[in-house]
């Protein structure tokens, strides 16, 4: 795995000419998008990052598509997140959106436990060195099953004693469970879209269920996908922490205003 400090991260990290960081991983090319959270009130708490694999040819991968990918070698997931972690928060560093909250997708997989320990101290030390607080980053763990629950747990537990806040992302789907909740503890849970396509549906209880388990872990919700108005209007009748989705505002690069797509 790539050694946590800052000497060899500088062979992989690059600023370009147009007002953004980079990565370069062996063939392919990683880059930053923002998307803002938002309050009903439509005022931005904070930003998800997403990342953009390139291939050489300049086609795009999906990045849950070489995620699950059995091909790709567990070393290289943790590669390149421990790469788009660092790429990010130095995006996120010059963005306008530095005060609030960064929301970093996290691999629910493992390395050794020295390895964690070690990229999380490393974590730490580059958020305090843009001027940042762990406080203000929000460690969301994706749907994909874990290959250790005991280590994913102490992840999560490490991680929390640091400073970060725990999420959950896209429950009710997948791995994200109500048993993940139970591991994890987490701080914010994030509610997968099909859950809001059944609720508009007139299919609600799955929805209400996933919000009230999230209200008896003391976690605060969050309603994801939400493309239309008629979506948002439902999700703001729940009275949740945050909303985003397309309708919300677009996923953009750190050189480009994130803006707001309600009332435009």
């Amino acid at each position: 795995m790539i050694s946590p400090s800052d000497a060899p991260l500088k062979q992989y990290l690059s600023y370009c000419e147009d007002g953004h960081y980079i990565a370069h991983y062996r063939h392919i090319t990683l880059q930053s998008v923002f998307q803002p959270i938002v309050t009903r009130h439509n005022l931005v708490i904070g930003v998800e990052a997403l990342l953009r694999i390139y291939l050489p040819d300049g086609s795009a991968l999906r990045p849950d598509l070489f995620f699950h990918s059995e091909r790709v070698s567990l070393a290289d997931k943790l590669n390149i997140e421990y790469l788009s972690r660092m790429l990010h928060l130095h995006n996120f560093a010059i963005s306008s959106h530095r005060s609030g909250k960064l929301f970093l997708n996290t691999l629910p997989l493992s390395g050794s436990s020295i390895q964690q320990q070690q990229h999380h101290k490393d974590l730490t030390h580059k958020v305090k060195g843009l001027g940042l607080s762990p406080s203000q980053i929000v460690m969301e763990f994706i749907e994909v099953d874990s290959d250790n629950e005991q280590r994913l747990q102490t992840t999560a537990q490490w991680l929390s004693n640091l400073g970060y806040q725990i999420a959950i992302d896209d429950f009710g789907c997948n791995a994200s469970t109500a048993e993940r909740v139970e591991l994890l503890n987490p701080d914010i849970i994030k509610l997968d879209r099909q859950l809001l396509v059944d609720y508009m549906a007139g299919i609600q209880s799955p929805l209400l269920s996933a919000v009230q388990t999230a209200r008896n872990h003391h976690a605060i919700v969050i309603a994801e996908g939400i493309e239309t108005e008629q979506q948002f209007q439902a999700m703001t009748a729940l009275a949740l922490y945050g909303y985003q989705g397309y309708y919300l505002g677009l996923p953009e690069a750190v050189n480009q205003r994130i803006a707001l797509a309600v009332g435009q």
